[in-house]
């Protein structure tokens, strides 16, 4: 490698683990910016090696190269704090995201009727990282209202055993209760008269 933050094409691909073929594949795609010239060499930096290194790290997670081209299209950031790190990492630890004491988070998109609507608010034109991060956001927030529901069915004066009868009743309650004002209220939200 020359300077400190200075690379060849072939210096970049091998820093970031991947050919140079993917390398220039990233550039015509406008996933990567050109490099500097200097003189008749092109020279990377350091932001472009972070920038490989995101990308390789959404794709090892699973998400289509399509959705991160579109992504970067958008001006989206495909860094930690970005949404479809988010979606990859599923719950991290960023601002807003519970870090590793908050519990058990939801399994975000495990019901296949999520993948549907999903695929329906794309043919609506709805970009895919946007209805992905819109459901983490969703699953969150219930996963914090789930917490919140539980501590208060803990503290009941009546005293309710999670794992007796009544308890497991109360919770069911409590979710059916949750989904029914869930409903209405983002409905009033998104659908006003």
């Amino acid at each position: 490698m020359g300077a400190e933050d200075s690379y060849s094409i072939d210096e970049l691909a091998r820093a970031a683990g991947m050919t140079t073929r993917n390398v220039r594949a990233y550039r015509t795609k406008g996933l990567l910016p050109p490099p500097v010239r200097s003189g008749r060499a092109s020279q990377y930096r350091t932001a472009h090696l972070d920038r490989l290194r995101d990308i390789r790290e959404l794709r090892d997670a699973g998400l289509p190269l399509k959705m991160i081209v579109e992504a970067a299209r958008r001006g989206e950031d495909l860094g930690p704090g970005g949404p479809l790190r988010l979606l990859a990492a599923g719950f991290g630890d960023q601002d807003g995201w519970p870090d590793d004491d908050a519990g058990p988070g939801p399994t975000v998109l495990d019901d296949p009727r999520a993948y549907e609507i999903l695929q329906r608010l794309r043919e609506l034109g709805l970009a895919p990282s946007v209805g992905l991060v819109a459901s983490l956001r969703i699953a969150q927030r219930s996963a914090d209202l789930g917490r919140e529901l539980d501590t208060l069915v803990a503290q009941d004066a009546g005293g309710v055993d999670p794992s007796s009868e009544r308890g497991v009743q109360v919770r069911e309650s409590l979710v059916q209760l949750s989904v029914l004002i869930t409903d209405e209220v983002v409905r009033q939200m998104l659908l006003p008269d």
